[in-house]
């Protein structure tokens, strides 16, 4: 029985490294860095119960957000690899004086022809993870300039973060490639009962587009 077994792992082992050798001929690492885009739409929590757009600070998630996107990949095959991404991005609000950033922290799988041939590249991608989001708000105590003071209120709130999408990479050189694009759906959901006890738990629906440098 003992010899059975070590020769079925034996069996094993050599079928994997005979694998390997003879599906040697893809990319193993694969790193990503660039420009970043977000929007997201108000919280249809707020038009349930009436509170009105930008009536509080939360609803300037509903414009435009610029940052970064980063990402690392390692090819445990041709066409399946183990991800991890992270995203940043930024949207200053002059109408509620409030700063807003959102970063994203996931992990997941990445489907793509890892071949070191080809010029064209299409890949889909499904991540989990964190949101993090920091707002910075800023109000006066006064409204006369002459007597008023600047106050600063930080919030910062984490949960529940997840990416589905995909994009298209064009080789330009060797192992240097352009990302096309990125287009990703980006819920992001974090409970917070700071600023109103009725919102309860948030959902943002953001839409994720990225662009940059593969290699």
């Amino acid at each position: 029985m003992k010899k059975l077994i070590i020769a079925s792992i034996l069996s094993q082992v050599l079928t994997i490294c005979v694998f390997a050798q003879t599906n040697d001929n893809y990319v193993k690492h694969e790193f990503f860095i660039g420009y970043s885009f977000g929007n997201s739409p108000y919280s249809t929590k707020w038009i349930e119960i009436g509170v009105p757009p930008r009536a509080y600070p939360f609803a300037a998630w509903g414009t435009n957000n610029n940052g970064f996107n980063a990402s690392a990949v390692y090819n445990v095959s041709r066409y399946f690899g183990v991800k991890t991404d992270v995203s940043g991005t930024y949207s200053p609000d002059t109408y509620s004086n409030t700063k807003n950033l959102l970063y994203n922290f996931l992990g997941g799988v990445q489907v793509k022809d890892n071949t070191s041939e080809g010029r064209i590249k299409p890949f889909v991608h499904a991540l989990i993870g964190v949101g993090h989001r920091k707002m910075k708000m800023r109000t006066s105590t006064s409204a006369i300039p002459e007597t008023s003071r600047r106050i600063y209120t930080d919030v910062n709130d984490t949960g529940l973060a997840y990416v589905i999408g995909g994009g298209l990479d064009i080789r330009i050189y060797k192992r240097i490639a352009v990302r096309a694009f990125q287009f990703d759906y980006n819920p992001v959901r974090i409970e917070n009962h700071d600023v109103h006890p009725d919102l309860g738990l948030h959902k943002w629906t953001r839409i994720r587009f990225s662009t940059g440098i593969v290699f």
